[in-house]
């Protein structure tokens, strides 16, 4: 193989290596616009959807330690009432026995 035959075989390789590289640069620039979005668009790309996401679950877990808090609240008031209701119904039955017993011994 004469030096003229190298150096062409060398030219083309690295001919061959130079589209390679474009071809890499361009996936390259296709991955960063998927990812930060396009100056074209504005859009922000993924990373941009995805903090939009983050702050939306976000909002709803506050919403939704909110609710928790208030039904929780609201729990706790029903126990309160239910436990006067029994009391409540306690003393008339006390009230109710008491009566009877009375009428029941003084006759």
């Amino acid at each position: 193989m004469t030096d003229t035959e190298k150096i062409s075989k060398m030219q083309e390789e690295l001919h061959q290596i130079g589209n390679q590289m474009r071809d890499m640069k361009t996936k390259m620039d296709q991955i960063v616009v998927a990812l930060m979005g396009s100056d074209l668009t504005k859009d922000g790309g993924i990373i941009a959807r995805i903090n939009w996401l983050e702050n939306q679950l976000e909002k709803q877990q506050v919403q939704l330690d909110a609710e928790i808090a208030a039904l929780k609240s609201a729990s706790s008031k029903q126990q309160i009432y239910q436990n006067i209701l029994w009391a409540m119904a306690g003393a008339i039955c006390t009230g109710i026995f008491a009566f009877v017993m009375k009428n029941i011994l003084t006759k």
